[in-house]
């Protein structure tokens, strides 16, 4: 993904290129939408964990190997995106 410096950025620029994910965790003030974002990629991980435990060939051990992966870091982004906006 391309990153525009913030000199180049103002507010409507960094709102038009916003997904509708962002621009609603944006206006989630008491962090209702980040949680439940959040909870949804916490039982990936667990699902994804769960089936690591299962004996399953070379493939989907890297299938699920990256939907844990995936799942973790999607929920730190959600939470740290948050936490920027909302920041005081």
């Amino acid at each position: 993904m391309m990153k525009i410096p913030e000199h180049q950025c103002n507010d409507s620029t960094h709102e038009s290129m916003m997904t509708p994910l962002a621009r609603s965790l944006m206006q989630d003030q008491h962090g209702i939408l980040r949680d439940q974002y959040c909870h949804v990629f916490e039982v990936l991980q667990l699902h994804a964990s769960a089936n690591l435990r299962q004996p399953m060939s070379v493939e989907e051990c890297a299938v699920n190997q990256s939907a844990l992966e995936i799942a973790e870091i999607a929920a730190q982004v959600i939470a740290r995106f948050w936490d920027r906006c909302h920041a005081k």
